[in-house]
């Protein structure tokens, strides 16, 4: 091909190239002189969706047996502490027992030198032998002093000589008789038994100790069972205390007790109630109870829960469900249509994380975990129950 055809060629391209954006252009400036409307949009719908349900856990209102109880803190103390000391100066001749051990009354428990005490019983004895001998010679001249006044042989003076004489030795019989008693209760005091039952403490002395009456004991015994728990009331609940009191004896132990990080309960009967109230306006109480097993000891501190009246049927719920209010406390109830409502209830009874109520029927259901997203009228959904939820609730059947 020549260089002629080749140029006609170009030329013939670059004609038609400049036809083509002619084209183009012309149609783009029609286009902005006359706009035409966009399309219309797609209608969408608006629809007012109600809020999903607020998820929450439930509890069930049950009606259970309740008994009315306050709750406090006592101490363990022992009925009887009994502090030995002797009776008569002497020295430790024997310890029989050793320390921390339980002793049983009337057991012994120290001996004393006994032979100054020994040596005045047999010298109290031999007088009262030699007295009671002149008493036998002052009834034989009383009985011949008899004889000779009925045969007028001797005067009435010398009569009434012989019946003094008789009446003085009786005199001194009856002492002699005081004196070897109480050189036998000296002898005694050598030997000291436990006066009571319990536990023997510290022993300050050992064999060839001097001891006196005047000086420290020589050791304690403790009384471990039965034991008391002491306890104080404020003193609002002081007719209930006076009542139970009254009918310790009539009705089963009225006090719980429990070691805090124990789960034993012992029962213990009320025994005392202070006469006065004190300074903080709380009554002093007492109770007694059966330590056998010898698991109390004095001076713990236990938990104490004393019932003031006979049990009754309540509604129990958690006490988790309770909102407290300033004036009353409430709870949330869930009807049939799954709407949350407040209702105001009164607590009658708290149970560890339990609470005896009044304001609902048994079957209710009430808020636990979740409130505090709820409002009046909120729809709510139960969540699903836990592993560690499902075990207590079936706990609480079983």
């Amino acid at each position: 091909m020549n260089t002629m055809t080749i140029s006609r060629l170009f030329s013939l391209r670059f004609f038609r190239w400049r036809s083509r954006s002619a084209a183009i252009a012309a149609t783009l400036l029609l286009g902005a002189c006359n706009p035409q409307p966009p399309a219309p949009a797609a209608p969408t719908t608006s629809t007012s969706s109600s809020p999903p349900p607020v998820a929450v856990s439930l509890a069930t209102a049950q009606l259970r047996s309740v008994t009315p109880t306050v709750a406090t803190t006592g101490q363990i103390t022992s009925a009887r502490i009994v502090e030995i000391k002797p009776q008569i100066t002497g020295l430790i001749q024997r310890v029989v027992i050793q320390e921390g051990e339980f002793v049983q009354e009337g057991q012994l428990l120290l001996e004393l030198d006994a032979r100054n005490e020994a040596a005045q019983v047999e010298k109290a004895q031999a007088q009262l032998a030699r007295d009671e001998a002149a008493l036998d010679e002052a009834r034989r001249q009383q009985v011949r002093a008899q004889e000779l006044m009925n045969k007028n042989f001797i005067s009435q003076g010398s009569y009434d000589a012989a019946q003094t004489q008789l009446i003085t030795q009786q005199a001194n019989v009856a002492a002699a008789n005081a004196a070897l008693k109480a050189a036998q209760v000296d002898l005694s005091y050598t030997r000291i038994y436990a006066p009571a039952s319990g536990r023997v403490g510290a022993i300050a002395v050992s064999r060839g100790s001097q001891v006196a009456p005047n000086l420290p004991a020589i050791l304690t015994i403790t009384q471990i069972n039965p034991i008391l728990v002491s306890f104080a009331l404020p003193q609002k609940y002081l007719p209930d205390a006076l009542e139970a009191l009254a009918q310790a004896h009539k009705t089963p132990p009225s006090v719980k007790i429990k070691v805090p990080g124990s789960t034993t309960a012992y029962k213990a009967r009320l025994q005392f109630v202070d006469s006065n109230i004190d300074s903080t306006g709380t009554v002093r109480l007492k109770a007694l109870l059966n330590n056998e097993a010898r698991t109390l000891w004095p001076g713990a501190f236990v938990h104490v829960e004393l019932a003031l009246s006979a049990a009754t049927e309540a509604i129990v719920i958690p006490q988790a469900a309770i909102v407290q209010g300033v004036e009353q406390a409430s709870v949330w109830v869930v009807g049939e249509d799954s709407k949350a409502s407040m209702r105001k209830i009164q607590i009658i009874q708290t149970m560890g994380t339990e609470a005896a109520v009044s304001g609902l029927q048994a079957g209710e259901q009430v808020v636990v975990d979740g409130r505090q997203n709820i409002k009046p009228g909120s729809k709510v959904a139960a969540r699903a129950a836990t592993k560690n939820n499902s075990a207590k609730q079936n706990s609480k059947s079983s």
